[in-house]
């Protein structure tokens, strides 16, 4: 029988080899994060529209400040219960929160806008002062 030095680093090393092993198909799921609040930016009759999918808020829990070139929209919603007949509930809070920063595009009016929130869409409305078209450029 051989006699083999004891090496902890050659355990160490196995252990870590078996743990890949293990965890290998675990690791390589793709991680998807669910944003439920689309926002759509576009021109629309020489007007910018910014268009924000806010579900399970009310009027009166956003709020939108614009300044210069970003549009910040921020939604709070919170609800607390303190008793409830059907069940022995002493205590039940629920609260969700949304804030953005839009970048707007060059002329843009934002002292000119104008909001509207139906059906759990938020639209925001804002005069252009000027065409926003590309040009064709030349490389030298």
């Amino acid at each position: 029988m051989q006699l083999v030095r004891y090496n902890p680093q050659r355990e160490m090393t196995r252990l870590e080899r078996d743990l890949d092993k293990a965890f290998r198909g675990f690791w390589d799921l793709p991680v998807v994060f669910q944003d439920l609040s689309a926002v759509d930016m576009y021109t629309e009759n020489e007007k910018l529209v910014v268009q924000v999918t806010l579900p399970g808020f009310t009027k009166e829990e956003i709020k939108l400040n614009a300044s210069g070139d970003t549009l910040g929209i921020t939604a709070e919603h919170a609800e607390k219960d303190e008793k409830d007949a059907k069940r022995a509930y002493l205590l039940r809070e629920s609260s969700r929160s949304y804030q953005r920063q839009v970048t707007l595009p060059d002329g843009a009016k934002a002292d000119e806008a104008e909001a509207e929130f139906t059906n759990g869409t938020l639209t925001v409305t804002m005069p252009l002062s000027k065409k926003l078209e590309g040009k064709e450029l030349t490389i030298k």
